[in-house]
């Protein structure tokens, strides 16, 4: 589990913990990681519905934020780039959480619990349907 953080203002700007992190500094690889956990944080909480995947996806992001430090370009800020980074481990969580919506539909009709609506229920049905996808995201 990640421990809990409060984000403060940086007392050393990203770019240069950047810097000395990938020249091998550890402590400038632990005062990155607390910049970097609490946006992560937030922007995986914004994007992932509450719960267990939540620390999961944070994790996923942190780690590849740190394997891929090297690969940061300075064309943009440093904080941009772990934004687009988190980003990209949330598109990859849902890519691998896609099989629940086909599975959840596959289900339904095989049970016989999805039918074809008639006109006036057919968008109690859907909000139902919705309703229920939206429980596994």
């Amino acid at each position: 589990m990640i421990p809990e953080t409060r984000s403060k203002p940086p007392a050393v700007a990203p770019e240069a913990l950047h810097s000395a992190a990938v020249s091998g500094d550890a402590a400038a690889r632990e005062a990155l990681a607390r910049v970097c956990l609490p946006r992560v944080r937030r922007l995986v909480l914004l994007s992932v519905a509450p719960g267990p995947d939540v620390e999961d996806v944070t994790q996923d992001a942190m780690a590849r934020i740190f394997v891929s430090l090297e690969s940061f370009r300075s064309e943009a800020r440093f904080l941009v780039w772990v934004d687009r980074v988190t980003a990209n481990v949330v598109k990859d969580h849902y890519r691998r959480k896609r099989w629940v919506v086909f599975r959840l539909f596959d289900e339904e009709v095989a049970t016989g619990r999805w039918r074809e609506p008639d006109q006036p229920d057919r968008e109690m049905q859907r909000h139902r349907v919705l309703e229920r996808l939206s429980r596994h995201f």
